[in-house]
């Protein structure tokens, strides 16, 4: 009986026994498919820091193979970034037994450097303490994260929106036994939909899976499923595709997960099991989604103009070089028109830029008006448009698009309250015949739009080659005027100014002259513009300036101190931050008073900037310097202009002293600006004078300052001299 009883104990402790290396078989089981099939890297490192273990992601995110890796320590294989995240990730491990989390940079093998996010846990394996790491790539969540954050303000994106791009994915494994047809989940599955084992049981069918967690509107995507899973034959290991699905979690809360399964076979193909993992991918998708937009949005910005809407310079350029392309084969051609609309300077001046960009929206828009269908409209700068017309078309008809433009343009616009006029000027440039290149074809038709605005406003031009040699040829003085300077090429010559009934001196002005070795003697009238243009205005003023005091300097050493010289100045030089600076130090260095200099502005060049002006001409002024408004008259509301500026002299422009003999309504206005200058207290200087008929006339008119070759040609400095001594002497 005894003997009966022993073997019956020692039958329950095998059947016991085999439980439990069945309980455990299971375990390890589930746990290898987690460490094995996670698409993150995983590493299982003793305590004293080698690797016992590392699945194959890990071999692909580090680049380290396994026989590499086993046995060594992280140092070992020279991953850290840094060598204090080894110290700080042991006080982790060491201060709890629960999951930690970290983020860190991390050297691959082959030395490029990763961000990288570790969850990392003590666990007790065979009565030994070994670490569990699992590490995830987020260089590319970090990278545009970067990038998100400097382009936050144009972009308009939160940042919140792209920080869970860096959350890790949670992921639940799954087994399905197709014999039983039903799913075997535990609690790791059951975590991503908001519930557990002890709610849902174990096992659940394909019917109730369905039915409980996919979502209603993703059952189609279902469809075969089940049949696929408990179909009886067919390719050995067979791989089906990865899929995605909507979930209702238990909480209501809809997420998105990734399925990935593999399927187990007998001899014969058929299916014995289905393994799996689901895995939350909500964030990834949501991120995914974001950056696509994000996407969207920066490719908009980049080849459309945030203002109209219209396609931009980039746009243009890919679009035209396309049709560039067809145009060489001899497909296609047509004509590019390069529009640039006159004042929008002096109106964004004026009433400011949101005014000026209301100008540009409605200039946008009565251009599209006219436009034919398969016209192409870009906005390559502020108020520059081009027009791009496909198809063959002779002379006359681009005339007729171009007056369409410049009278749909010149129709009064009506902004707050206020109504203007805009001009334009059109370039004209025919495509395969002017170009070959997309950025050849609009730079000639901007060389004709240049030549155009040259006629004057509300003109177009067609291009031809000698605009092309002509614009070289700027560059090539532009250049020129870089080197002037230094090499001595610039000098000043003197006018004088005369001063009736006395007949003396009262004033030179100083005139700029180049000789250029390759250009010969270069008019003011073409390079003056041309340092306009390029800048080089402001560092050939201050010379000028320094120049000019400097002879007022010795001019007041021989006695005639009580003679103004006067100094043309730019808008681009009063615009300068150091403008009264540099007056003021020249002033200081040549030794003179202020009064002895006299600072001439033109009119039509302060129109485009008054308003910073006035503040630093009062400043001059204040120092005792003389202001002048040079080329009185052929500005727009010369009267305005005369009350805001602090001037005491206006120069009647040449263009109206010519009129006095042949136009008798031009000669009646010149009495009309002396009469008015004397009821302001102004001082009146008519320039240009070159008859003994028109000397006097404004005599007559009381006209008391004169200049012009009548009296006196520009002079070099030792020539100016002799002159004050033979004429202040009556000679």
């Amino acid at each position: 009986m005894s003997s009966f009883t022993e073997k019956c104990n020692s039958k329950k402790l095998i059947s016991d026994y085999e439980k439990e290396i069945k309980v455990l078989k299971q375990m390890v089981e589930k746990y290898f498919r987690i460490f094995y099939m996670s698409p993150n890297a995983v590493g299982l490192v003793r305590a004293d820091g080698t690797f016992a273990e590392v699945n194959p992601s890990f071999t692909l995110i580090t680049g380290f193979a396994k026989e590499e890796t086993l046995g060594k320590t992280m140092q070992d294989l020279g991953v850290w970034f840094d060598i204090n995240d080894r110290e700080k990730i042991l006080k982790m491990l060491a201060g709890s037994n629960k999951i930690q989390k970290t983020e860190l940079p991390l050297y691959k093998k082959n030395g490029e450097i990763i961000h990288a996010q570790l969850l990392l846990r003590k666990v007790l394996l065979h009565e030994q303490i070994f670490y569990m790491v699992v590490g995830q790539d987020i260089s590319k969540q970090v990278a545009i994260e970067a990038t998100q954050r400097q382009q936050e303000e144009a972009l308009l994106i939160s940042r919140n929106k792209l920080s869970t791009a860096a959350a890790l994915a949670n992921i639940g494994p799954w087994e399905y036994d197709a014999k039983k047809e039903r799913f075997e989940f535990d609690d790791e599955f059951y975590a991503i939909y908001g519930t557990d084992s002890v709610r849902e049981g174990k096992f659940m069918s394909f019917d109730e899976y369905m039915r409980e967690f996919v979502h209603p509107d993703d059952l189609w995507m279902f469809e075969g499923e089940k049949e696929l899973l408990a179909q009886q034959s067919g390719e050995i290991n067979a791989v089906p595709g990865d899929t995605t699905h909507r979930i209702i979690r238990r909480d209501g809360v809809v997420r998105t997960v990734l399925v990935r399964r593999r399927f187990l076979r007998d001899a014969d193909g058929k299916m014995l099991k289905a393994y799996g993992t689901n895995q939350d991918i909500t964030e990834r998708i949501t991120f995914e989604e974001n950056q696509r937009k994000q996407e969207d949005i920066i490719r908009h910005m980049a080849y459309y103009d945030s203002l109209t809407g219209l396609p931009n310079k980039n746009n243009l350029h890919k679009w035209l070089t396309e049709q560039m392309g067809q145009a060489k084969e001899g497909n296609l051609e047509g004509i590019v028109l390069f529009i640039d609309l006159g004042q929008l300077k002096m109106f964004n001046d004026a009433y400011g830029h949101n005014f000026g960009d209301r100008i540009i929206v409605t200039a946008s828009r009565r251009i599209l008006e006219v436009m034919d269908k398969n016209a192409f409209l870009a906005r390559i700068g502020g108020d520059k448009f081009v027009i791009v017309l496909l198809g063959e078309y002779h002379n006359g008809q681009v005339k007729v698009v171009a007056n369409k433009i410049i009278n749909a343009l010149g129709k009064k616009q009506e902004h707050v309250e206020t109504g203007i006029h805009i001009t334009a000027s059109i370039g004209i440039a025919h495509y395969p015949k002017d170009g070959d290149t997309a950025e050849e074809i609009i730079k000639n038709a901007e060389n004709a739009m240049y030549k155009a605005k040259k006629r004057g406003k509300n003109c177009w031009e067609f291009y031809d080659e000698s605009m092309q040699i002509e614009a070289r040829r700027e560059i090539r003085m532009i250049e020129g005027l870089r080197a002037a300077i230094k090499l001595g090429e610039l000098s000043l010559v003197y006018q004088p100014q005369i001063v009736f009934p006395q007949k003396t001196v009262g004033g030179v002005e100083a005139l700029l002259r180049w000789e250029s070795p390759e250009f010969g003697k270069v008019p003011p009238t073409q390079f003056i513009p041309l340092a306009e243009q390029s800048g080089l205005i402001n560092s050939i003023g201050k010379w000028a300036m320094t120049k000019a005091c400097s002879f007022a300097g010795r001019l007041a050493k021989n006695g005639n101190d009580n003679i103004r010289v006067a100094v043309n100045i730019s808008a681009r030089q009063v615009a300068a931050e150091d403008f009264v600076k540099t007056i003021s130090n020249a002033i200081k260095s040549a030794g003179i008073e202020a009064k002895q200099l006299e600072i001439e502005i033109t009119e039509s060049l302060l129109m485009t900037s008054l308003e910073g002006a006035i503040s630093k001409l009062n400043k001059v002024k204040e120092m005792g310097v003389n202001l002048a408004l040079d080329d009185f008259g052929t500005g727009y509301s010369s009267l305005t202009y005369l009350r805001k500026l602090p001037v005491g002299i206006i120069k009647i422009d040449k263009s109206f002293i010519d009129m006095i003999e042949t136009d008798d309504l031009g000669a009646k206005m010149i009495v009309a600006i002396i009469n008015m200058a004397k009821a302001i207290n102004l001082t009146v200087v008519a320039e240009g004078v070159e008859t003994e008929k028109q000397l006097e006339y404004l005599l007559d008119e009381g006209c008391t300052h004169v200049q012009g070759y009548l009296l006196c040609k520009p002079l070099q400095e030792d020539e100016v001299y002799k002159f004050i001594q033979r004429y202040n002497k009556g000679l």
